[in-house]
Formats: structure tokens, sequence, C-alpha cells
């Protein structure tokens, strides 16, 4: 099977997440692998790390790889004030 690639648009925040999570389910439905590329997020809410991370425990039970690329500093900031950073990117 393929691997999806996701590319992130500038935000992931609560108005937008049902149609987000449609689309990326949609996407990596059919893959072994799903990339997910964060480069171009601006704005992320509690609710999208939120997604983030439901996205990432439903990939692992689904045994599906899933890696987080080009993480924008946003993301990467916001996710470490609520320590969610190494659940979500599976860093050190």
């Amino acid at each position: 099977m393929p691997t999806a690639v996701i590319v992130a648009e500038d935000s992931i925040e609560i108005a937008r997440l049902g149609g987000l999570k449609a689309e990326w389910l949609s996407l990596s439905a059919q893959a072994n692998t799903v990339e997910i590329d964060l480069g171009a997020v601006q704005r992320i809410d509690t609710a999208g790390l939120q997604f983030l991370l439901a996205f990432r425990l439903e990939a692992t039970a689904l045994k599906q790889g899933l890696q987080f690329t080009n993480i924008s500093d946003v993301t990467r900031k916001s996710a470490g004030q609520l320590g969610l950073a190494k659940a979500l990117f599976q860093e050190s």
C-alpha cells in the first residue's frame, strides 16, 4: 500500500476540525503509512493539538505508520507548552 501525504493548511483550529477529520481520514484510509506536513501551520489551538494526538492514536490502533514532518515553530511551541510534544512527535 502507498504512503498518504497530507499537507496541512495554515490553521488547525476547532472551527475547521470536522472538515479536516473527514478529509484526512479519507486520504489515509488506503495507506500503510501517513505523512503529515505541518510546515504551513501558523495557528493551532488546543482542539487542533487534540486532533493531531487523536490521529496519532488512531494510526497506532490501526497499525499504520504516522510521521509529522516540517513541524512549524508554532505547532512545536504549542505542543511543548501543553506537554504534548513527546506524545505527538515521538521525540525524546
